[in-house]
């Protein structure tokens, strides 16, 4: 008979059973095991989500930044210039949380967090920025036209834009042999 992984069949499992369980029984160490199992596994689901909600910042500004721009493909430079200024989205926010701290005393826990939200995300840049491909015209209407779920931007070409690039990435047409 297989062992169960999953928590909720281990506890129906012991449900079944008499007595207590013992602390080096077997049916001790399943429901520890299934326990941990089922913890890694929510851990895991937040940390999905969160990168994923994180992406999808990233592209309900560019959908807000193409409402004012009426071109159909944009540049590298464009999707720099995009990207800079998502980027800076924070910096008054960070300005008045210095300006509020007394000298000498630790930086506070909300402006420590904003400050290590901009050093990744600029480290992000730095190495690579996943958007959807805005040098495509059909990517940008579909942009333009996305209602802001998740399951809505599988629709888009994405490409990593670095700040050292200086020409977008060319996909090679690949030949079936």
């Amino acid at each position: 008979m297989p062992v169960a992984k999953s928590l909720a069949k281990v506890t129906k499992n012991l449900q079944n059973s008499r007595g207590q369980i013992h602390p080096k029984g077997r049916k001790f160490k399943q429901l520890a095991r299934a326990t941990l199992r089922d913890q890694k596994l929510q851990v895991s689901k937040i940390k999905a989500t969160e990168k994923r909600q994180n992406e999808l910042l990233v592209v309900k500004f560019l959908q807000e930044a193409l409402t004012t721009r009426p071109q159909t493909a944009f540049t590298l430079e464009d999707m720099k210039l995009f990207i800079d200024a998502y980027l800076s989205r924070d910096d008054e926010v960070l300005v008045t949380l210095r300006a509020e701290r007394r000298p000498g005393r630790p930086a506070g826990a909300r402006l420590q967090i904003l400050e290590e939200k901009v050093k990744y995300e600029k480290l992000l840049f730095e190495t690579g920025y996943k958007i959807p491909d805005l040098s495509n015209p059909d990517v940008v209407k579909r942009l333009r036209e996305w209602n802001g779920t998740s399951g809505g931007a599988s629709i888009f070409q994405w490409i990593h834009v670095a700040k050292g690039m200086k020409e977008l990435p060319v996909k090679k047409d690949v030949a079936m042999e």
